[in-house]
């Protein structure tokens, strides 16, 4: 992924989750993460870059891909609290515990 991509995709989700949520990105998380699993899939991840405004719906997927294969720190196929946070949470980190668990 581009740095221009990069700095793209920070700004149309930290507008999302300001707009939606107050700039609460565990709220965002949350709400994504639609089986409630404490993780969110890529297809899960499909639908929060939509409603971001990011890429197109046919290439939504290539988006998803690229995202978890950088983001996903333990390799396991899909993006926990942690690693969100470190992406995208601003302020807000993961636990001090460093619990993964999503926000309940």
């Amino acid at each position: 992924m581009s740095e221009q991509h990069q700095r793209e995709l920070g700004e149309r989700v930290e507008a999302l989750v300001v707009a939606r949520f107050g700039g609460q990105y565990r709220a965002a998380f949350a709400h994504y993460d639609a089986n409630g699993d404490g993780m969110i899939s890529k297809d899960e991840l499909k639908t929060f870059l939509g409603e971001a405004g990011v890429g197109r719906s046919w290439t939504r997927w290539a988006w998803a891909e690229g995202i978890v294969d950088k983001l996903d720190a333990n390799g396991d196929g899909v993006i926990s609290w942690s690693e969100f946070a470190a992406a995208f949470g601003g302020s807000e980190k993961a636990d001090a515990n460093g619990s993964d668990a999503a926000p309940g």
